[in-house]
Parts: C-alpha cells; sequence; structure tokens
C-alpha cells in the first residue's frame, strides 16, 4: 500500500542551520503535518559554524528521512578510532569536532573518546549509522551523490556498503546526460553544487547555485556553506506504506539484538526475504517463543555468499565474538550449514 506524501528535499546542509530553517520555513514545511515529508540528501555537518543547531533542530522532527553523505563517512573515522587525519582538516570535519568536543584541540581524539565526551560520540555514530542510501517515492530516487552501478537482479536496492560508499563520492556532472535511471525514473541528489548545471544550460551563469531540473536529473545542492542558502525541492508522491515481517532467529541472536549488542541480522535470500524493504519493520522470533523488540530496516546489502559478506561486516555488528578474520564466516557457515542461498544484511535502527 502508499500514501501520498508532500517531500521537501535539501542537500549539503554543512552546518547552516539557519540557513536550512529559512528556506524550509519559506517553502512551507510544516514539522507536526503527517502530510509533510522531510528528506535531507547527506552531508549534515562540516564547513559551517551551526552544527550543533544542525543536529538539535533534526532532532526535533519526526517525519523525517536521513540520508548518509561521503562527509558522513569521513567523520565516522574520528568518532570510531580517535584518530584525526588530514582529510578531516581538509574537509571541514574539524569545525564539527571542535563544536561537539570542547576539548579537541586538532589532533588525535583518543583522550577525548575514553573521557565524559564519549557519549557524545556514541550519539553521533548512532546518528550516522541510522541514515539510509537512499529513498525511493514513485516516480524519484534521492541519494546523496549517486546510485550504485549494479545492475541486473542485485540492482542498487541490494548494493553492498563498499559500493554505496563509492557511490557518495561520484559528481553528478560526470554522470550526466548519459546515464540510464532504473524504471525511468528521475534522480535527486547533493553533493555536487548545482552551478556544474551551466555546463549543460548556456543559459545558465556560472554561478547559479539554483536547483537544476534536468533530463531524468534534479540537482539541489546549493552549496550553503558559500552562497548561504539551501534549496528546498518540493514535491507530491506515493510513497511504499512501511509493512512488518517476522524472521526466525536464535535466542542469542535475539539477545544480542535487543540489548543493543548488534545491529545487522544476516539471513538467506530466500522468496520471504526478498519481500523485505528499506523502512519496513521487523520482529525476529526463535522456537521456544522468543520475540525480540520491533526494529525499523534501515539498509539492506545483499552478499554471493559468507566470504563476500565477511569482507564488509563485523563481528561486532552481528553481536557475536571476535576470534580473527574467521569470526564472521565460520558463524554464518555453522549458522546455515546447508544454505544455497545468497546471504542478505539486515541493517537495523
Amino acid at each position: 500500500m502508499k500514501e501520498k506524501k508532500t517531500i521537501f528535499a535539501v542537500s549539503d546542509i554543512h552546518g547552516c542551520a539557519s540557513a536550512l530553517k529559512r528556506a524550509l520555513d519559506e517553502a512551507g514545511f510544516d514539522p507536526n503535518s503527517s502530510a509533510h515529508l522531510l528528506v535531507v540528501l547527506g552531508d549534515l555537518f562540516d564547513r559551517g559554524i551551526e552544527n550543533r543547531e544542525v543536529l538539535a533542530y533534526l532532532n526535533g522532527i519526526k517525519n523525517k528521512i536521513l540520508i548518509r553523505g561521503n562527509h558522513e563517512d569521513i567523520l565516522m573515522q574520528p568518532l570510531t578510532t580517535g584518530n584525526v587525519t588530514d582529510h578531516q582538516f581538509v574537509n571541514g570535519t574539524h569545525t564539527t569536532l571542535c563544536e561537539f568536543f570542547p576539548y579537541y584541540h586538532g589532533e588525535r581524539m583518543l583522550n577525548i573518546l575514553e573521557s565524559r565526551s564519549r557519549r557524545t560520540a556514541e550519539m553521533l555514530i548512532d546518528l550516522i549509522e541510522s541514515m539510509r542510501d537512499y529513498f525511493e517515492t514513485d516516480n524519484y530516487i534521492l541519494v546523496h551523490g549517486w546510485i550504485t552501478d549494479d545492475a541486473g537482479e542485485n540492482d542498487f536496492h541490494y548494493a553492498s556498503r563498499a559500493k554505496w560508499q563509492g557511490a557518495r563520492w561520484i559528481r553528478w556532472h560526470k554522470r550526466y546526460p548519459h546515464f540510464e535511471i532504473p524504471d525511468g525514473k528521475t534522480i535527486v541528489i547533493g553533493h555536487t553544487p548545482a552551478y556544474y548545471a551551466s555546463m549543460f544550460d548556456h543559459t545558465r551563469s556560472d554561478y547559479d547555485c539554483s536547483i537544476f531540473y534536468g533530463n531524468g536529473l534534479i540537482a539541489i545542492d546549493g552549496k550553503c556553506s558559500s552562497t548561504g542558502k539551501v534549496n528546498v525541492l518540493v514535491f507530491e508522491d506515493f510513497v511504499r506504506i512501511p509493512e512488518s515481517h517476522t524472521l526466525p532467529a536464535t535466542a542469542d541472536e535475539i539477545s544480542a539484538l535487543a540489548r543493543g549488542k548488534a545491529r545487522v541480522f544476516i539471513t538467506p535470500f530466500t522468496d520471504s526475504a526478498a519481500n523485505i524493504r528499506v523502512g519496513d519493520k521487523i520482529r525476529f522470533c526463535d522456537t521456544g517463543g522468543g520475540l525480540s523488540p520491533e526494529f525499523v530496516i534501515n539498509r539492506l546489502h545483499l552478499y554471493a555468499d559468507a566470504f563476500d559478506l565477511a569482507d564488509e561486516i563485523s563481528p561486532e555488528e552481528i553481536g557475536i565474538i571476535n576470534d580473527g578474520p574467521e569470526s564472521v564466516r565460520h558463524h554464518l557457515d555453522a549458522r546455515y550449514p546447508d544454505n544455497a542461498h545468497p546471504l542478505l544484511a539486515i541493517v537495523l535502527s
């Protein structure tokens, strides 16, 4: 089943909270309206000086979809490892770290991650991990940089984590206009400023960052960190109503998921699993009648076998002890000994 929504799409906020609020107010976005849906195409932070305000504002909106951008990937490195590299300075992540971590002074963050600021780091990690790779309506696919280049049955809906990481860095003007979008849909993208549209529409100024409506593509990045303006694309379309699923699991798997010790569930890609979609709700039950809490499906990654999956999914993510590089593969071989299907990684939030 589907329902009609008015979509308000923005992208590349980059720590510009005032510009974001002003743009959404002018566009008529009502955060209290169930008919309105805010979709943010990644890059919430970095470069601007209102990163904390961006987070506070978005946390106050329930009817939203957050799509992960390349700057979220960049931010994850210091949050998870404590290491700050030149990469973070070049891309403006340094400003974000200074805002969220008062004791950070531009070098290593290990002392921050081991202190009372650890809770802040965990909150940001949870936010980033809850973000989606894409959002799809009847007529549009909304992403940060581009969709993945997967073709055939293993299409972008089930692309691997690594392929989505690569797609978030793709610049749209290097693919446009020679591309094909599935089912003739229109792709809505950020990441690369809309002023590149002057390469294809010679009536546009080289500095024009307004929304570009191309053939099968809409580019909305207004380069807010320089222009002070956030573009808002508003359109109506039908959105799939989330369905509910139940999958069998072991008691140990249910316990790990319920306690937050696991955020990824692995299952063979059978006919029943093929009905699962991003945004759906899911519970897990064991043979003794044990039932997990209800989770929202955040991302789906399909892998040919346990070898491919183990390259990207860590033991900690599925709630098992890390006994070395073969831990995930050995666990899956024992869990599904006669499996002849690809493996679906269901990322939960």
